[in-house]
């Protein structure tokens, strides 16, 4: 391998107009100053005028890049559970209270009941059945 013919391919990257201000900028995004305001230092100061959204971009690719820590993110606090004692009679008897099963699955479950008992013939004429009423539902995949 020839390095010194590789090398003539390299070139160096572009840095950003702002990297010469990288410790300032830094300095004033961590003591909580506003976009704006560092923009207005940048001119007044370095005579270096950028958009809001450059800078923006810059903050976040050299400043805060790896910092993981949601910024506004608020985490609840624990919450002790109370513990209540119920006696052992009460859950016992709502463990026997059937559940009420709504009207759709009833119906799901009793046309399940229905079809074990339906041949395969049958079941076949329902389904061809079925396509037919809803062949304007299911188009050009009927």
């Amino acid at each position: 391998m020839d390095i010194a013919k590789l090398d003539k391919y390299l070139q160096p990257r572009k840095q950003s107009v702002l990297t010469p201000y990288l410790e300032e900028i830094r300095y004033l995004v961590e003591r909580g100053a506003t976009q704006k305001s560092i923009l207005e230092y940048l001119k007044n100061e370095e005579g270096v005028e950028v958009t809001q959204s450059y800078l923006s971009r810059f903050i976040k690719r050299y400043i805060t890049a790896g910092d993981t820590t949601p910024k506004r993110k608020r985490i609840p606090e624990p919450v002790a559970e109370a513990s209540i004692d119920v006696p052992a009679e009460d859950t016992a008897e709502k463990s026997k209270i059937p559940k009420e099963t709504p009207a759709k699955t009833q119906k799901a479950k009793d046309l399940q009941d229905e079809n074990s008992e339906i041949s395969k013939e049958d079941r076949e004429k329902m389904l061809e059945e079925m396509i037919k009423r809803n062949k304007n539902t299911l188009g050009k995949w009927a």
